[in-house]
């Protein structure tokens, strides 16, 4: 949460509680869309989209003279839309998708990500959703396709799996007790 929300809900320990369980709903949304596509969470963060396109966890090479890495997305990985980033494999540990949450509109990373997914057919990105990091944060997701097929952000899949528990049939009222 950014230190405004921080110091407005400690004062009201309603609107505290509600922020604390819409996180936590969030990020349990985020645990159940990686469980869904069968992707653990890695331990060790890549260094760029490059990542996705390797057959293993593996970051990019440091150029001998400056030492700085030879990366897509530049050497500021967890700024813009790469802010609070998490990492995913499959179950044999190769790079499947990365997720984050930045505080960014959808539109103000868009052409990025287009550009960077244009480097390689097998890369696609969406956006969408709460992030699970907090207020003003949404979901952004990079995948490989030829690992994943098309997905679907943590949101979307929480809103079909609660329609489907839903036991009303859409725009149907269930009757009233009395």
């Amino acid at each position: 949460m950014d230190d405004g929300v921080v110091r407005a809900v400690r004062k009201d320990p309603e609107r505290l509680a509600t922020a604390l369980t819409r996180l936590a709903v969030a990020r349990s949304t985020l645990v159940s869309w990686a469980e869904h596509y069968g992707l653990k969470s890695s331990r060790r963060e890549p260094c760029c989209t490059r990542w996705l396109t390797r057959p293993a966890h593996r970051v990019c090479r440091r150029d001998p003279m400056t030492g700085d890495r030879d990366c897509w997305d530049g050497d500021s990985y967890g700024c813009g839309w790469r802010d609070h980033p998490m990492a995913w494999t499959t179950s044999e540990g190769r790079p499947a998708a990365l997720t984050s949450a930045p505080y960014l509109p959808r539109e103000d990373v868009a052409a990025e990500l287009d550009s960077l997914t244009a480097r390689d057919k097998r890369l696609a990105w969406t956006s969408g959703g709460p992030g699970w990091y907090g207020f003003h944060t949404h979901q952004v997701i990079t995948w490989r396709r030829d690992l994943l097929g098309d997905i679907a952000t943590a949101d979307q899949i929480r809103n079909a799996t609660q329609a489907a528990l839903d036991p009303t049939p859409a725009g149907i009222t269930p009757p009233e007790r009395g």
